[in-house]
């Protein structure tokens, strides 16, 4: 029928007939929707962790890919430490920037 949407046989409609917002809704103040510094600090240690317990099982049971594994797990959570650690950081600063202003 015309100005009808498509509907397949399920009775499901067509992706083009619902309807989509034309702008995104704004972004609120100072939202950002990457990782926060505390979240990078989190994941990290949970790395961390994670990875002295493989470096562990694997020095116990005498698995090198497994010490491996954990080790190269644990340097992924000092770096993800070390990301929300820089993080925080700039964010001081610009604090400190906006306060001179």
């Amino acid at each position: 029928m015309v100005g009808e949407p498509y509907v397949n046989r399920r009775n499901i409609a067509a992706p083009s007939a619902v309807p989509f917002p034309k702008t995104a809704p704004p972004l609120e103040k100072g939202r950002d929707f990457a990782m926060s510094s505390t979240v990078d600090k989190i994941k990290g240690l949970g790395n961390e962790a994670a990875g002295n317990v493989k470096q562990g099982i694997g020095k116990a049971t005498d698995n090198e890919k497994l010490q491996a594994e954990g080790k190269a797990q644990e340097l992924k959570g000092e770096a993800q430490k070390t990301v929300g650690d820089a993080k925080d950081a700039v964010k001081d600063g610009a604090d400190a920037v906006k306060r001179k202003l």
